[in-house]
């Protein structure tokens, strides 16, 4: 797998121009915080965001990732995108989140209820 051209893995860059005797070590350790080792293990649903254009996350190693999930999962994809808040991301959040959700939202003040007017009445 590449590594990032940007990122936290720069430093891994710099240090291997440094060290080009070492790479074999420093892959071994990777292997080791690589994702893709744990996401068998992912039992919650998963919505996973890659951005085409990212070059912190690389697609390529996200979509590995992905395909060994074995919970629900889903992928949502942004062509033009970078690493950042990919375009209709949060939309695709609610969607995807909104049946895990509680179906009513307990105040944390108990004498408290709303009526159908939104009015707060006092008990």
């Amino acid at each position: 797998m590449p590594l990032a051209k940007m990122g936290p893995y720069m430093e891994v860059k710099a240090f291997l121009k440094k060290h080009p005797k070492d790479r074999a070590k420093v892959m071994r350790s990777l292997y080791y915080v690589d994702t893709k080792h744990f996401a068998g293990s992912i039992k919650s649903p998963v919505l996973i965001g890659i951005g085409l254009k990212d070059e912190d996350c690389p697609p390529k190693g996200t979509l590995i990732v992905y395909k060994l999930i074995k919970s629900k999962k889903q992928l949502f994809i942004a062509k033009n995108s970078g690493h950042v808040v990919l375009p209709g991301w949060n939309l695709e959040v609610f969607k995807f989140f909104a049946p895990y959700l509680p179906k009513t939202i307990k105040s944390s003040n108990t004498n408290k209820k709303i009526n159908k007017n939104n009015e707060r009445k006092i008990l």
